[in-house]
């Protein structure tokens, strides 16, 4: 079966009174026992695709308002063919042992969208004047059959209206996951400015060590044969 899934939070200082804030829903439940996925990327380097280079992309990703860490630089090569794009994407080495914590690790899943920027701009042109960073905004149709992979082979395919769709497989080909529409928005500097940076949601607190009393006066000491 299927269940409906909400995230919200609220401030700190809210009170118990205070109105929380619906961020994200969805529905979510088990795929069909045998379901196919529709796609094939078995067939690597992409066929009659032609490569890309994204050797200055983090470069021109960061001129447009992405700031990627080390771990989630994971665009390693990328084609494209019609409206297709194609990508070979890793995740950093430092991060291998959590993959297998999560159906696709956080940084890979991101990084299946890097090469989106190569329909916005040819690399080493800078940014647009009117060029804001595009977030992701509305998923749909998103089926894992596979998890803990370290490595993928994506193709992204435009639809219009800021919404692609996406086959991830690992490097055999073997699928992993399909998305049926990525909806994309942009959003200002003065949006990201304004949410501010509120303190975590863990904090360390100490707690005193509790030792054993100190015995005073002399020891005994037993000895045993053995």
């Amino acid at each position: 079966g299927c269940r409906s899934v909400r995230v919200h939070s609220r401030r700190e200082d809210a009170g118990a009174g205070g109105a929380w804030v619906l961020h994200a829903e969805g529905v979510v439940g088990g795929g069909a026992e045998g379901s196919v996925p529709a796609f094939d990327l078995t067939a690597w380097p992409p066929p009659g695709a032609t490569p890309v280079d994204v050797a200055d992309m983090y470069e021109v990703l960061a001129e447009r308002g992405y700031d990627y860490g080390p771990v989630f630089q994971g665009l390693k090569r990328a084609w494209t063919a019609g409206e297709d794009i194609f990508a070979e994407v890793e995740l950093d080495e430092s991060a291998h042992t959590d993959a297998a914590r999560f159906g696709l690790h956080p940084a890979l899943l991101d990084s299946t969208m890097h090469a989106l920027g190569l329909q916005t701009a040819d690399p080493g042109s800078g940014p647009a004047e009117d060029d804001r960073p595009a977030l992701p905004f509305f998923w749909e149709g998103v089926r894992l059959f596979a998890s803990g992979p370290t490595a993928l082979r994506v193709r992204l395919t435009g639809s219009g209206d800021d919404t692609v769709s996406l086959a991830m497989a690992d490097t055999a080909g073997e699928p992993v996951l399909s998305v049926d529409g990525l909806t994309l928005r942009p959003v200002s500097v003065e949006q990201l400015a304004g949410v501010g940076g509120g303190g975590g949601l863990h904090e360390v607190v100490w707690r005193s060590l509790v030792t054993a009393g100190v015995v005073e006066g002399p020891v005994e000491a037993a000895v045993f044969e053995v």
